[in-house]
């Protein structure tokens, strides 16, 4: 009996113990799938924490700061070696020393100061600063972090980003707003001087054509005549004022003409020639070909006879070398400095001349202001600075650099649009003057509200023969046209009139006569004048004041000769 009871509980005990292991074991296989879950789950955790990591447009970082002063990092992603070209290092204190080594000598005290202020203070880390890569770029970064206090340390999560072409775009950006507000002011500029000029050439035309008339009741061998002639040379050179005053700011009128380059620099060099010391050694070396561009010859005599002489200058008496070279390059518009790019610097063929020297050259800080308006030190332009030979280049839609080392010397390069084509187009300034035997007669209108310069302008061309009737203003020059008794052989209308200005006069004249010949004379360009494109609607002849007896009486010529 006792047997029995014995075997009947062991058998239970067994059994007890059969289905705690069982139960034992469920436990374990669902332990070990949670484990595997979990480690799957860690896995993908890291592999997505990695897969963000390494398309985050910088370097992740986790530095540490321990309680014991150690400072060290934790963790750099891959990115380390695509923007600084940095291996990450598996020891992180010999990484962290490898790292500050390639800061920036001048940056490196900062980087300390601030790493250490976040530390101290517990306090979010930002800097910026430039970073020496193993193959000698340079480049500039920013790093930030927040900290996180932990027992035994503070960890700073945080991460450095490449700012280099950001703050080549920001000193872009400010570039270009300076520019911008350089050209307002230029502008502004452009403005005040065509009125100063437009004035003062009213004044310098009463002046010179009085002048003139007086030369032509004296004999040429008296005294008077001389006196008269001295005069009117010292007006004439008054009236540059106001010239100069236009070429400054690009308004002064072209007198175009294809040009060899390289024969014009020649004549400049040739003109120059009593500068160019025994002690200076120049090179001319010609292109293989003619280059041609299309300009005005006496202003970009102008431009280069001012930039020979600075080289020269440059040399302070000694001993020195001045090379002069040629060729033609291909030009895109964002290739040309920033006063020069408009709509009118377009990409393609472009002629330079080169002028280098190996003079005193100039500082950075100075090379970097040579475009600015009223730039005064000694260089191209004698005190206008280079804004004189900016003005005239930008109407020839050329361009002009400027590459200098101080204590090496200067390299100036004048750019020009190529013709590959030239047309031989006889200048202006070239042309003869008919002979004033010819006649001229007849009936002709002058209007102008300066009583000084009507009275000129009627005293010259009753010089040339004809009956002069006149105006102070458009409405009066219309209603004159009107008159069916006055058979009128031209019209000379200054532009710049009360009540009604030349050009709507001109458009109303036109209506009622059209075969009427008309002058618009003005102290501005011509390029300046609001004047339409059609031909009903454009002077047959334009005069720029001063005028002078010879050109008025061509023009007339031309007209009704």
């Amino acid at each position: 009996m006792n047997e029995r009871r014995s075997n009947s509980s062991l058998r239970e005990k067994i059994n007890f113990l059969e289905a705690q292991s069982q139960k034992l074991e469920k436990i374990k296989d669902r332990l070990e799938e949670e484990v595997a879950e979990r480690t799957l789950h860690l896995k993908e955790q890291k592999e997505q924490l990695q897969a963000i990591t390494d398309n985050v447009p910088g370097v992740v970082f986790q530095f540490y700061a321990k309680n014991s002063g150690e400072i060290g990092v934790h963790y750099v992603s891959p990115k380390m070696t695509d923007i600084f070209g940095l291996e990450p290092i598996a020891d992180p204190a010999l990484f962290l020393q490898t790292f500050v080594k390639n800061i920036h000598t001048d940056d490196q005290q900062s980087w300390i100061d601030s790493v250490h202020e976040a530390v101290e203070k517990q306090i979010p880390w930002k800097w910026k600063g430039r970073y020496i890569k193993p193959s000698g770029e340079i480049i500039w970064f920013e790093g930030q972090s927040i900290p996180t206090v932990r027992k035994e340390e503070i960890v700073f999560d945080g991460i450095f980003i490449d700012i280099t072409q950001k703050l080549k775009q920001e000193e872009e950006r400010l570039e270009t707003i300076l520019h911008q507000e350089q050209l307002i002011r230029l502008d502004s500029l452009k403005t005040r001087a065509g009125a100063i000029a437009h004035r003062f050439n009213n004044a310098m035309m009463a002046v010179q054509g009085n002048l003139e008339l007086m030369s032509l009741t004296l004999p040429a061998a008296s005294d008077e005549y001389k006196m008269v002639m001295s005069a009117y040379q010292a007006a004439n050179g008054a009236s540059r004022i106001g010239s100069m005053m236009l070429t400054y700011v690009g308004q002064k009128p072209l007198q175009l003409q294809d040009i060899p380059f390289a024969d014009l620099v020649r004549d400049s060099v040739t003109a120059l020639k009593d500068k160019f010391q025994s002690n200076i050694s120049l090179k001319f070396t010609p292109p293989d070909q003619t280059l041609f561009c299309s300009g005005d010859e006496l202003q970009l005599k102008e431009v280069i006879e001012s930039i020979l002489t600075n080289a020269v200058e440059s040399l302070n008496n000694q001993q020195g070398s001045l090379e002069i070279s040629f060729g033609n390059e291909h030009y895109t518009s964002d290739s040309f400095p920033l006063p020069f790019r408009d709509e009118h610097r377009r990409e393609g063929s472009y002629v330079f001349c080169r002028i280098q020297d190996n003079g005193h050259g100039i500082s950075e800080g100075n090379l970097s202001q040579i475009f600015e308006p009223f730039y005064t030190t000694k260089f191209v332009g004698r005190g206008l600075g280079l804004a004189l030979t900016v003005g005239i280049l930008q109407s020839h839609h050329g361009a002009i650099t400027v590459d200098s080392t101080y204590g090496k010397g200067t390299t100036v390069t004048i750019i020009l649009p190529l013709i590959n084509s030239p047309i031989q187009v006889t200048s202006p300034l070239s042309k003869k003057i008919k002979s004033d035997t010819i006649s001229l007669s007849g009936d002709i209108l002058i209007a102008d509200d300066e009583p000084i310069i009507l009275i000129a302008c009627k005293m010259m061309l009753e010089q040339f023969g004809f009956t002069v009737h006149t105006a102070v203003n458009g409405r009066e020059a219309v209603d004159l046209v009107q008159d069916q008794n006055i058979q009128f052989c031209a019209a000379v209308l200054d532009i710049s009139m009360p009540e009604m200005d030349g050009i709507e006069a001109m458009k109303k004249i036109r209506k009622l006569r059209p075969s009427l010949p008309i002058v618009l004379i003005s102290g501005y360009s011509e390029e300046d004048l609001p004047l339409a494109d059609d031909l009903e609607n454009k002077p047959d002849a334009f005069i720029a004041k001063p005028v002078q007896l010879s050109d008025l009486r061509e023009k007339i010529e031309e007209l009704v000769g």
